[in-house]
C-alpha cells in the first residue's frame, strides 16, 4: 500500500487523500486490513462538500443544509423536494405563510376568484373571503351569482349574508 494510504484518510467525495483542511460530516462503516469492519468519521475535501442535487459548495459555514435520505441538500433544493405542494398551481411552498383549506396547501396568492382573479384576502379588512364549490374558488360577487338562490322578478343571485 502506498504511504499516503497509511497517513490520510480519502475524501467522501472524490475518494483522493485529504492532506489539508477537511469538513467532517457523518460516518461510513469500512473494513481495515484485518477484515474488521470499522465505523470511520465522513471527511471531505471542502470543495467536495456539495449538495447532492445541485453541487453548491456548503463548507464554510455561509450555507444552510439538511442531511436527510442518504443525500446533502442545500436548503433550497431540500424545499424544493420536501415542501408541501400547492394544490393550486402545484409548485413547492417555501413561503412561511400559506393557507390550508378543506386538507389542501394553498399559496395565499393562489387563492383568487376563477372567473375574475380577484384575490381571497379583502384589501380593505384584510380579512380572507373564500367561497368554494366543486374545487373552484370565488369572489363573493361570482358565488352569489352562480350558486345562490335566484330573485323571482330579476334573476339576479340572492345574497343572504346582508
Amino acid at each position: 500500500r502506498c504511504f499516503d494510504d497509511k497517513q490520510y484518510d480519502k475524501c467522501f467525495g472524490c475518494n483522493l487523500h485529504i492532506k489539508e483542511n477537511f469538513v467532517r460530516y457523518g460516518s461510513v462503516n469500512t473494513t481495515n486490513d484485518q477484515g474488521e469492519t470499522v465505523t470511520k468519521d465522513g471527511k471531505y475535501h471542502p470543495k467536495c462538500f456539495t449538495c447532492t442535487v445541485c453541487d453548491k459548495v456548503l463548507s464554510g459555514g455561509q450555507t444552510k443544509f439538511v442531511a436527510k435520505d442518504n443525500g446533502i441538500f442545500c436548503s433550497d433544493c431540500y424545499q424544493q423536494a420536501h415542501a408541501p405542494r400547492c394544490d393550486c398551481c402545484s409548485k413547492p411552498i417555501v413561503e412561511k405563510s400559506f393557507i390550508k383549506m378543506g386538507g389542501k396547501n394553498y399559496h395565499e396568492v393562489c387563492l383568487a376568484c376563477s372567473v375574475c382573479s380577484k384575490p381571497a384576502r379583502d384589501e380593505e379588512t384584510n380579512q380572507l373571503i373564500v367561497h368554494s364549490q366543486d374545487g373552484a374558488m370565488y369572489c363573493k360577487e361570482h358565488y352569489v351569482e352562480a350558486f345562490a338562490e335566484k330573485c323571482a322578478g330579476c334573476s339576479f343571485g340572492i345574497d343572504v349574508s346582508k
